[in-house]
């Protein structure tokens, strides 16, 4: 049926405008720009193809006003995954404060929660939902929604069924690197379900101890990117147990190692 409706269009070569737009069809927040080639592209607009167009990729940073230059653009179907996560990545890290998060429902009620409990999404209930701040939601329960800035975890998906097969993804990109998850089956009607997007882990920090005085030890490390604190854990052999000593914001800390024993110390990173 795409066959049907594409010469009328144009599209991309396998997805039809109408069926690659639906959800941002009268909105007047989105700017729709079909690409038909030999008419405005000279490169290829197959489906795979327009990850790779060198003059969508263009157009599309245009519009997000991201300075680039013609390196920054993939020239082949290779090159595109890593170009794209690298430019994504970089307007993350530097353009929108850290996190670009996409999801997609179709068709199904859900939104996505941050660590307050704050929501991006739709239901029939709400209508659509864009509680956490920098978040934007196109369409409806077969919609798509996107967040660009911080976001507090964790990180939930929220799903009630529509009585019949659903398909859901989020995806995720830091500055630690990509995440995502997918639910697709059958839901029955308004049955709930409920997943947890996996954050990529923070690095481990490398830690130097030096001793002060008698009994006493400077515990520092180096930042870790992404982290919020650090927690600093003892122990009396290399390989633990590990106790819990004390939560910390900073990148140095003094302990305390009793006369006559032997204390093994470690830092951990968190969010």
């Amino acid at each position: 049926w795409y066959e049907d409706i594409i010469p009328a269009v144009s599209g991309d070569g396998t997805v039809p405008l109408e069926s690659s737009a639906g959800q941002f069809v009268g909105d007047t927040r989105v700017t729709l720009m079909p690409w038909t080639r030999g008419v405005n592209t000279v490169d290829d607009v197959s489906h795979c193809g327009l990850m790779f167009n060198r003059q969508v990729q263009s157009a599309i940073l245009d519009q997000l006003g991201v300075p680039h230059s013609p390196s920054d653009l993939s020239y082949d179907l290779h090159d595109a995954w890593a170009t794209t996560f690298s430019t994504a990545g970089n307007v993350a890290a530097n353009i929108v404060g850290g996190t670009i998060l996409n999801a997609l429902l179709d068709p199904v009620e859900g939104y996505v929660s941050d660590g307050q409990g704050r929501r991006l999404g739709w239901t029939a209930a709400t209508g659509p939902l864009e509680e956490i701040p920098g978040s934007r939601w196109f369409g409806n329960g077969d919609g798509l929604g996107w967040l660009y800035g911080a976001l507090e975890q964790p990180v939930n998906l929220h799903l009630n069924g529509q009585d019949a097969e659903h398909y859901a993804q989020l995806g995720l990109i830091t500055g630690l690197g990509q995440s995502g998850l997918t639910s697709e089956g059958f839901l029955g009607q308004d049955a709930p379900l409920v997943l947890s997007l996996p954050f990529p882990p923070l690095a481990a920090p490398v830690l130097s101890i030096r001793w002060t005085g008698p009994g006493e030890a400077l515990l520092s490390w180096a930042p870790v990117t992404g982290a919020t604190a650090y927690t600093i854990f003892a122990g009396e052999s290399p390989s633990g147990p590990w106790l819990p000593l004390e939560s910390v914001s900073g990148t140095t800390h003094g302990v305390a190692v009793p006369d006559e024993s032997l204390r093994f110390f470690v830092v951990s990173a968190t969010q």
